[in-house]
């Protein structure tokens, strides 16, 4: 089985808790403790994803769940490889690159995010 998967992390704002967040507009300052990045979806992407060998042999009629079970297996393999690979590290990056171009629009100069 060749499998493709789209997977992907980010960290939902609406975790955050007034105790994460303490302004002063007056000198512009805002530090924020971001909830921890996390998994957000994992989906098997059908139409990529390829059985390469469905040989059941000659004497065997073979096990017709393999290929579901495959594909479950897939997305748990896959979902391993992209958190070995950084995922929620490049989610958290990300999620602070956006917010601190965010607040610094609404003008704040003192931005200090948290992880």
């Amino acid at each position: 089985m060749f499998a493709v998967a789209r997977i992907g992390a980010g960290i939902d704002l609406g975790r955050l808790q007034p105790s994460d967040r303490l302004t002063d507009p007056t000198k512009g300052s805002i530090p924020i403790k971001l909830p921890e990045a996390e998994v957000q979806y994992v989906a098997v992407d059908n139409d990529a994803t390829h059985m390469y060998d469905r040989d059941k042999g000659l004497f065997t009629r073979g096990d017709p769940q393999l290929e579901s079970e495959a594909r479950r297996g897939a997305d748990e393999i896959l979902l391993a490889q992209a958190l070995d690979a950084g995922l929620l590290e490049e989610a958290e990056t990300s999620a602070i690159i956006v917010l601190t171009d965010f607040l610094a629009a609404l003008g704040y100069t003192d931005i200090e995010i948290l992880p």
